[in-house]
Protein backbone atom coordinates (compact mmCIF):
# COMPACT_ATOMS: atom_id res chain seq x y z
CA UNK A 1 0.00 0.00 0.00
CA UNK A 2 1.24 3.19 -0.92
CA UNK A 3 2.10 5.44 2.04
CA UNK A 4 -0.01 8.16 1.15
CA UNK A 5 -3.21 5.57 0.53
CA UNK A 6 -2.37 4.10 3.96
CA UNK A 7 -2.07 7.78 5.71
CA UNK A 8 -4.99 7.69 4.57
CA UNK A 9 -6.45 4.42 5.74
CA UNK A 10 -5.35 5.63 9.27
CA UNK A 11 -7.13 8.93 8.94
CA UNK A 12 -10.43 6.98 8.39
CA UNK A 13 -9.42 4.11 11.23
CA UNK A 14 -8.88 7.06 13.52
CA UNK A 15 -12.47 8.88 12.12
CA UNK A 16 -14.25 5.66 13.49
CA UNK A 17 -12.36 5.36 16.56
CA UNK A 18 -13.40 8.74 17.88
CA UNK A 19 -16.66 8.59 15.96
CA UNK A 20 -17.88 5.59 15.23
CA UNK A 21 -18.86 4.10 11.97
CA UNK A 22 -18.68 6.81 9.24
CA UNK A 23 -20.93 8.07 6.80
CA UNK A 24 -19.51 8.66 2.80
CA UNK A 25 -20.00 12.27 3.20
CA UNK A 26 -17.78 11.99 6.55
CA UNK A 27 -14.96 9.89 4.80
CA UNK A 28 -14.81 12.89 2.22
CA UNK A 29 -14.73 15.53 4.72
CA UNK A 30 -11.58 13.28 6.57
CA UNK A 31 -9.36 12.51 3.35
CA UNK A 32 -10.04 15.89 1.58
CA UNK A 33 -8.04 16.41 -1.83
CA UNK A 34 -6.80 12.52 -1.14
CA UNK A 35 -10.19 10.89 -1.33
CA UNK A 36 -9.73 9.64 -5.11
CA UNK A 37 -7.79 6.96 -2.69
CA UNK A 38 -11.08 6.15 -1.15
CA UNK A 39 -11.23 3.49 -3.53
CA UNK A 40 -8.20 1.63 -3.33
CA UNK A 41 -9.27 1.35 0.58
CA UNK A 42 -12.89 1.07 0.47
CA UNK A 43 -12.43 -3.03 0.69
CA UNK A 44 -11.13 -2.65 4.01
CA UNK A 45 -14.64 -1.12 5.31
CA UNK A 46 -17.95 -2.92 6.09
CA UNK A 47 -20.75 -0.75 4.84
CA UNK A 48 -24.12 -1.49 7.30
CA UNK A 49 -26.68 1.04 7.04
CA UNK A 50 -24.62 3.30 5.11
CA UNK A 51 -22.20 3.73 7.26
CA UNK A 52 -18.74 2.22 7.24
CA UNK A 53 -16.79 0.66 9.86
CA UNK A 54 -13.16 -2.02 9.66
CA UNK A 55 -14.55 -4.79 11.65
CA UNK A 56 -11.56 -5.57 13.48
CA UNK A 57 -11.19 -2.20 14.88
CA UNK A 58 -14.78 -1.99 16.20
CA UNK A 59 -14.03 -5.67 17.78
CA UNK A 60 -11.05 -3.91 19.63
CA UNK A 61 -13.31 -0.74 20.53
CA UNK A 62 -16.34 -2.67 22.20
CA UNK A 63 -13.70 -4.91 23.73
CA UNK A 64 -12.57 -2.28 26.06
CA UNK A 65 -15.73 -0.54 26.37
CA UNK A 66 -17.53 -3.58 27.63
CA UNK A 67 -14.38 -3.78 29.79
CA UNK A 68 -13.96 -0.36 31.59
CA UNK A 69 -17.61 -0.81 31.91
CA UNK A 70 -17.23 -3.57 33.70
CA UNK A 71 -14.54 -2.30 35.97
CA UNK A 72 -16.20 0.79 36.51
CA UNK A 73 -19.19 -1.09 37.99
CA UNK A 74 -17.00 -3.33 39.90
CA UNK A 75 -15.32 0.15 41.20
CA UNK A 76 -18.37 1.60 41.85
CA UNK A 77 -19.84 -1.57 43.72
CA UNK A 78 -16.90 -1.65 46.26
CA UNK A 79 -16.92 2.27 46.38
CA UNK A 80 -20.66 2.64 48.00
CA UNK A 81 -19.72 -0.32 50.99
CA UNK A 82 -16.69 1.97 52.03
CA UNK A 83 -17.63 5.40 51.73
CA UNK A 84 -20.72 7.54 52.52
CA UNK A 85 -22.82 9.17 50.06
CA UNK A 86 -20.16 12.83 50.06
CA UNK A 87 -17.10 11.20 50.36
CA UNK A 88 -18.22 9.31 47.03
CA UNK A 89 -18.69 12.51 45.21
CA UNK A 90 -15.24 13.75 46.47
CA UNK A 91 -13.59 10.83 44.59
CA UNK A 92 -15.59 10.55 41.40
CA UNK A 93 -14.40 14.21 41.00
CA UNK A 94 -10.81 12.90 41.65
CA UNK A 95 -11.33 10.69 39.31
CA UNK A 96 -12.29 12.51 36.58
CA UNK A 97 -9.51 13.24 33.70
CA UNK A 98 -8.03 16.69 33.57
CA UNK A 99 -7.36 16.93 29.83
CA UNK A 100 -5.38 19.71 29.77
CA UNK A 101 -2.33 18.24 31.86
CA UNK A 102 -3.20 14.74 30.62
CA UNK A 103 -3.51 13.38 34.19
CA UNK A 104 -5.76 10.87 35.41
CA UNK A 105 -6.50 11.44 39.42
CA UNK A 106 -7.45 9.16 41.77
CA UNK A 107 -7.18 6.98 44.99
CA UNK A 108 -3.68 5.57 44.17
CA UNK A 109 -2.23 9.05 42.97
CA UNK A 110 -1.74 11.14 39.96
CA UNK A 111 -0.97 8.85 36.48
CA UNK A 112 -0.38 11.00 33.55
CA UNK A 113 -1.15 9.95 29.96
CA UNK A 114 2.73 9.58 29.12
CA UNK A 115 3.24 7.19 32.68
CA UNK A 116 0.46 4.82 31.13
CA UNK A 117 2.21 4.86 27.50
CA UNK A 118 5.20 4.30 29.58
CA UNK A 119 4.25 1.47 31.95
CA UNK A 120 2.71 -0.74 28.95
CA UNK A 121 5.92 0.15 26.40
CA UNK A 122 8.18 -3.14 26.74
CA UNK A 123 11.22 -1.10 26.41
CA UNK A 124 12.46 1.13 28.73
CA UNK A 125 14.72 3.47 27.19
CA UNK A 126 15.19 7.26 26.56
CA UNK A 127 12.09 8.55 28.38
CA UNK A 128 12.80 11.72 28.87
CA UNK A 129 13.08 12.08 24.80
CA UNK A 130 9.79 9.81 24.29
CA UNK A 131 7.99 12.16 27.16
CA UNK A 132 9.01 14.88 24.96
CA UNK A 133 7.65 13.42 21.69
CA UNK A 134 4.37 12.31 23.32
CA UNK A 135 3.87 16.18 24.44
CA UNK A 136 4.03 16.91 20.46
CA UNK A 137 0.75 13.90 20.09
CA UNK A 138 -2.06 15.22 18.98
CA UNK A 139 -5.38 14.12 21.09
CA UNK A 140 -3.01 11.76 23.46
CA UNK A 141 -6.00 10.66 25.41
CA UNK A 142 -7.26 8.90 21.76
CA UNK A 143 -4.34 8.11 20.67
CA UNK A 144 -3.34 5.89 24.26
CA UNK A 145 -6.18 4.28 23.83
CA UNK A 146 -5.40 3.28 20.31
CA UNK A 147 -1.28 2.34 21.40
CA UNK A 148 -3.08 0.18 23.90
CA UNK A 149 -5.09 -1.65 22.09
CA UNK A 150 -2.55 -2.15 19.32
CA UNK A 151 0.82 -3.26 21.69
CA UNK A 152 -1.40 -6.37 22.82
CA UNK A 153 -0.39 -7.92 19.31
CA UNK A 154 2.74 -5.69 18.85
CA UNK A 155 4.08 -7.40 21.98
CA UNK A 156 3.65 -10.42 20.49
CA UNK A 157 4.67 -9.80 17.16
CA UNK A 158 7.09 -12.49 15.36
CA UNK A 159 9.62 -8.92 14.71
CA UNK A 160 9.30 -7.84 18.93
CA UNK A 161 10.18 -11.51 19.91
CA UNK A 162 13.14 -12.13 17.84
CA UNK A 163 16.84 -11.96 19.14
CA UNK A 164 15.49 -10.98 22.65
CA UNK A 165 13.21 -8.11 22.01
CA UNK A 166 16.48 -6.34 19.61
CA UNK A 167 14.16 -5.43 16.88
CA UNK A 168 11.59 -3.44 19.31
CA UNK A 169 11.38 0.35 18.34
CA UNK A 170 12.96 2.93 20.25
CA UNK A 171 10.20 3.83 22.84
CA UNK A 172 11.00 8.30 21.27
CA UNK A 173 11.02 6.39 17.51
CA UNK A 174 7.31 4.69 18.10
CA UNK A 175 6.11 7.43 19.16
CA UNK A 176 7.75 9.89 16.57
CA UNK A 177 6.58 7.07 13.76
CA UNK A 178 3.31 6.46 15.08
CA UNK A 179 4.36 3.21 14.73
CA UNK A 180 1.08 2.56 16.75
CA UNK A 181 -1.02 3.06 13.50
CA UNK A 182 1.45 -0.17 11.84
CA UNK A 183 -0.86 -2.83 10.35
CA UNK A 184 -1.04 -6.76 11.64
CA UNK A 185 0.78 -9.22 9.58
CA UNK A 186 -1.30 -11.72 9.10
CA UNK A 187 0.44 -15.77 9.70
CA UNK A 188 0.45 -18.59 6.54
CA UNK A 189 -2.47 -21.44 6.78
CA UNK A 190 -1.38 -24.91 7.43
CA UNK A 191 -1.70 -25.14 3.64
CA UNK A 192 0.64 -22.30 3.15
CA UNK A 193 -1.60 -20.05 1.87
CA UNK A 194 -1.07 -16.27 2.90
CA UNK A 195 -4.19 -14.81 4.44
CA UNK A 196 -4.89 -11.63 3.30
CA UNK A 197 -2.39 -9.08 4.13
CA UNK A 198 -1.84 -5.16 4.28
CA UNK A 199 1.70 -4.53 2.84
Amino acid sequence: MQRITRACYFDLMLLQFNRGPFLLAEARECLGIDFDKWELIKDKFTIKESRYYNERLQEEIDKRKSYCESKKKGAYAMHTHMHTEDEDEDEIKNENKDENSGIRKGVQGEISLFDQFWKAYPKKVGKAAAEKSWKKIKAPTETLKIILINLEWQIKSEQWIKEAGQYIPMPVTYLNQARWLDEKAEVKNENNHPYRRVD
